[in-house]
Formats: structure tokens, C-alpha cells, sequence
């Protein structure tokens, strides 16, 4: 038993190591970031439901966007949230990775199983890409995989207990991310279907009272910033990926629209979809080679559920990346992220019992991870060329100057600067999409559809901020009404007058 939980102790470590290590040189990176700390902030203060922010021009003040992740940072000391946020969707991750350990003793009795599952969750890429910086996404997958488990239990031994379990975990889950409660969402119908049991459609019924009831009816607002989400993103969606000015009709420039597009991430965000349709495609064939042979290998207790919770994932991940009626509902990749449980526990469950000798199993099994780890790396370093998301030393000198200053309206170009001026110089930004009011966005983002002299008058805009890696000032066509405060080799920061 000793060994079992130096080697948990062991895998935590490495976990936590394998999704930090690429902060060490740039700590204050991310754009969800910002948002969750200033989120936080604000309960703190208030301490109620809903809080409010009026930092951002384009959103309602009361915030709608599922709050759990923001009550639990404010259980944190302000300054310790601060200065660590960079370690804390690690920690989260890593949690669910020594979850999958413990889970896979208990469920097979076999060591190398759980240690070599876990090793494959943990060099997963998508998983470590979204666990390098504070956003909910890692907090809402060990939500929906505790859920899940509770489900699992309740299947193999149907208690009032598990039953709560699942209320509890289920009305968390939809208080903390919107992609997260649609992939549930996907796996209950899924599990209904396939398991021919309309147990888990009661489920989602029973668990959309749980949180009206849980949050008194705030679960409501929510829902109807998840449909303002769809309904926003069914129309702008073709437009995500462009430039926000080069490629409007406004500010229409074809040449540099492609040159600078690497900055806003878009390169990244192509190489991370390759990867993770190139692994999808790999571990798909390896579970549905142990499904076709499962009547011959040892079983474990209600191993079918473990192959749907797998299926309806990838299901959900093909649907939402090549269904034009799904695609708006989320980038199909990062649904990846809440089927790496089951999928690293069935991989390597196939590979020990549909290779006859133990040492060739175990030597595909490092080869696998030894790739998947490759891969992880290569993934997390590109995020060092996304500019978009840290905060750099120039521009720490403009939230030095912002903090000194009486006035406190600034448009960011690009938008993803926003984020950390709002935050740490505690500023109104032309910035929104977190609360309510998404139609607000529609004339700034994801296509500049306003000529930006008209925004300035419109938000009585004091300050422009501007990332000269992304777009020329002299292109924005502002005439003369501005005062260059400040210039460096990256950015322009200028008072409107």
C-alpha cells in the first residue's frame, strides 16, 4: 500500500510539473485569466449572487457566466490568488490524473494498468494545454468526471446515496462552464440511448431543479446567456478565425491580414486541431479494436459504460468540428478534454489484455506516451509565440500609467488585451461576452463592423491601446484625435482628445 502512494505522489508531481513548466519564463499568461480573478474580486466584496462587474462596456453589469470557479478563487487570499493563478488549473488537472490512478486499482487490482493510464493522462495534450493557465475548463472536467463516476457507481450499485452524489456534482457542473454541461448534456442522452435506459434523461431533469434550486433560480440567467452564446455564435462563427480589422470591410487590407495572423494564435490553434484529430483518430481505432474483442478479455465490472463515456465524447468532438449545426456550440477539439479519462483508461487497458506478452504491451505503451508526450511538449511551447496572451513588460508600463490616471475607458486592439487592463488597472474596456448582452459585441468583435472614430464617440473612449505586431495605427483612420502617451517596440498607447 506504501508503494501505491509514493508512485501517486509521484505522478501528482510529474502531472503538476508537465503543465507548469512552460509558465515558469511568462507567469501572467492567459486571457480567461484575468476575467476569473476579477470575477473572484468581486465576491469577495459582495459575497451574493449575481455579482457585478463595470469594467466591460459590452456586457451587462450583472455577470451570468457560470460563477463556480470564481467562488471557489475567492476562497483564496486576493494575494496569493494573484500571484500563483498560474499553478492552480495544474493542481486541478492533476487531481483528476490521481483520480484515474486510484480509480484504476480499485477497478482491475493491477498497478501497472493505473500507473500507465495515468502516465497517458497526464502527457495528454489537450488536457495540458488548457491546464497551463486559469480558465474553468479543467475545474469543469473534474467536475463532469466525478459526475460521471457517480453515474458509473450508481449503475453498478443504484443507492440514494450516489443518487445525491450525482444531484450535487450535477448542479455544480452547470454553475461552472457552459461547453462542460453540453457535453453532459450529450452524455445523458447518449447513455439513454445506448443503454436503453431512460434513467439518465430523469437525471438531467433532476439536476436542472437541483441548481434552480441550489443558486434560487440563478441557474436561469445562465441558461439564457448559454442560448444569447449560440444564437451570437451561429452568426459570427464564420468569422472567428479572421482578423478583427484587416479582414472587415472596413479596414480591408488581404496582405496583412495573413501576415499577421499568426499573432493573434491563429497558427497554434491549427496545430493543436491537427494533433488532437491525428490522436482522436489513433485511440479511437485502439478502444474499438478492445470493443470488438472485449467478450474475450478480462472484464471488469460494467466496463460498457467506460466504452459509451469514450464513444459519446468523440461523438460530441466529430459532430461539433464537422456539423454545420453543431459547430457553433463549441470548437470540437477542446471537447476532447472531457473523454481523456475513460479514453487513457481504455487504451491502456487494451494494450495489457489484447497483446499476448506483457513486455511487448508495456513497450507500445511507453512508445505511445513517449509520442503523446512529444507532442504535449511541441503543443505548449508554441503558446510562447501567442503574444495575445501574457502580459509583457511594456505593457505592465501602460497598467502603471493607466492606474495613475482619473480617466478609465480604453479600447484594446486587439481585443485580448482587455482582459488584463480591465483587471490590473481596474479600468472600463470595450470589451464583453461574459454576462449578458452579446449583440453588444457585434459592431467590435470578431470583425471591427463600426469605424472605430464612431466607437470612440460612442463609448466616450479615453484611451487606445494597440499591439503593433497586430495592426499599423495609421490603418484605424482616426485622423488627429489622440495624444501618444506612450510607444514601445510592441505597442502604441495613446489619450483620445
Amino acid at each position: 500500500m506504501c508503494i501505491y502512494f509514493l508512485f501517486g505522489i509521484g505522478l501528482f508531481i510529474i502531472s503538476i510539473l508537465t503543465r507548469i513548466w512552460v509558465r515558469f519564463l511568462r507567469r501572467d499568461f492567459g486571457i480567461d485569466t484575468w476575467y476569473f480573478l476579477n470575477y473572484a474580486e468581486c465576491f469577495r466584496k459582495e459575497k451574493k449572487l449575481p455579482a457585478k462587474l463595470n469594467h466591460y462596456l459590452l456586457d451587462i453589469e450583472e455577470q451570468w457566466y457560470p460563477p463556480f470557479l470564481a467562488f471557489v478563487l475567492s476562497l483564496i487570499p486576493k494575494w496569493l490568488a494573484d500571484r500563483y493563478h498560474w499553478l492552480i488549473s495544474a493542481v486541478i488537472d492533476s487531481f483528476q490524473a490521481i483520480l484515474l490512478y486510484i480509480f484504476s486499482i480499485i477497478l482491475t487490482g493491477r498497478f501497472d494498468i493505473a500507473v500507465f493510464a495515468t502516465l497517458f493522462y497526464i502527457t495528454s495534450t489537450i488536457n495540458a494545454s488548457m491546464a497551463t493557465n486559469l480558465n474553468a475548463r479543467p475545474l469543469a472536467s473534474a467536475v463532469l468526471t466525478l459526475l460521471m463516476l457517480s453515474l458509473y457507481l450508481f449503475s453498478t450499485r443504484p443507492n440514494i446515496f450516489s443518487f445525491i452524489l450525482i444531484l450535487i456534482l450535477g448542479a455544480i457542473l452547470l454553475h461552472t462552464h457552459k461547453m462542460a454541461t453540453q457535453q453532459f448534456l450529450f452524455f445523458a442522452i447518449g447513455l439513454a440511448i445506448l443503454m436503453q435506459d431512460i434513467f439518465y434523461i430523469f437525471i438531467l431533469f433532476s439536476i436542472f431543479l437541483a441548481s434552480l434550486l441550489a443558486t434560487k433560480g440563478f441557474y436561469i440567467k445562465i441558461l439564457k446567456n448559454n442560448f444569447e452564446i449560440v444564437k451570437y455564435w451561429s452568426r459570427n462563427l464564420p468569422y472567428l478565425w479572421n482578423h478583427q480589422v484587416y479582414e472587415s470591410t472596413l479596414y480591408k487590407n488581404e496582405k496583412k491580414a495573413i501576415n499577421r495572423k499568426g499573432v493573434s494564435g491563429l497558427k497554434t490553434h491549427r496545430i493543436m486541431f491537427l494533433i488532437a484529430r491525428v490522436q482522436l483518430i489513433l485511440f479511437i481505432f485502439i478502444i474499438i479494436l478492445l470493443w470488438i474483442s472485449k467478450k474475450n478479455v478480462s472484464q471488469v465490472n460494467n466496463l460498457s459504460f467506460l466504452f459509451y463515456w469514450a464513444f459519446i465524447n468523440y461523438f460530441t468532438v466529430i459532430t461539433t468540428t464537422y456539423l454545420p449545426f453543431f459547430k457553433f456550440i463549441g470548437e470540437g477539439f477542446k471537447y476532447l478534454i472531457y473523454g481523456t479519462f475513460p479514453t487513457s483508461f481504455l487504451v491502456t487497458y487494451a494494450a495489457m489484455n489484447l497483446i499476448p506478452n506483457i513486455i511487448v504491451s508495456y513497450f507500445i505503451l511507453l512508445i505511445l506516451i513517449a509520442i503523446d508526450l512529444f507532442v504535449q511538449v511541441f503543443t505548449l511551447s508554441r503558446q510562447m509565440l501567442n503574444v495575445n496572451s501574457f502580459v509583457d513588460d511594456e505593457l505592465k508600463e501602460v497598467i502603471d500609467i493607466l492606474k495613475k490616471s482619473k480617466e478609465d475607458k480604453v479600447m484594446c486592439i486587439p481585443v485580448f488585451k482587455a482582459e488584463p487592463i480591465a483587471y490590473l488597472a481596474n479600468k472600463k474596456v470595450l470589451w464583453g461576452g461574459h454576462g449578458s448582452g452579446w449583440d453588444r459585441l457585434n459592431e467590435f468583435y470578431p470583425l471591427i463592423r463600426t469605424p472605430i472614430e464612431q466607437l470612440i464617440k460612442k463609448y466616450k473612449i479615453d484611451f487606445l491601446l494597440l499591439d503593433k505586431r497586430f495592426v499599423d495605427f495609421d490603418d484605424l483612420k482616426i485622423g488627429k484625435r489622440f495624444n501618444k502617451i506612450f510607444e514601445g517596440k510592441n505597442y502604441i498607447f495613446a489619450k483620445i482628445i
